[in-house]
């Protein structure tokens, strides 16, 4: 848990120097709908087999979700996908700021 409110902590700095991230949720729509992180894309884990392909492969991808299992989920499914730059970075409940 700790390192994931890290994770949460790191990215916060780094959304707020500018830093052009990828950062995909893997929660469903409604759960999107209701608040996400800054420059999030919604991508769910309910889909996210047949839509995946629409990611890039040439960025980092920061992954979230509510509690970290289904972006440790997501992150699998992405790798067998062939992206191997994919990042778990927990869930929504370590994040401290602002929701869009």
């Amino acid at each position: 848990m700790f390192q994931f409110i890290e994770k949460m902590d790191e990215i916060k700095e780094r959304l707020d120097a500018n830093e052009p991230l990828f950062i995909v949720d893997v929660r469903e729509d409604d759960e999107y709908i209701a608040g996400h992180l800054p420059t999030a894309h919604s991508y769910p884990l309910s889909i996210l087999k047949n839509i995946a392909y629409t990611l890039p492969k040439d960025k980092v991808l920061y992954v979230y979700c509510r509690s970290g299992q289904r972006s440790q989920a997501a992150v699998r499914i992405l790798q067998e996908l062939g992206y191997d730059q994919v990042e778990n970075i927990g869930g929504v409940i370590h994040w401290k700021y602002e929701f869009v």
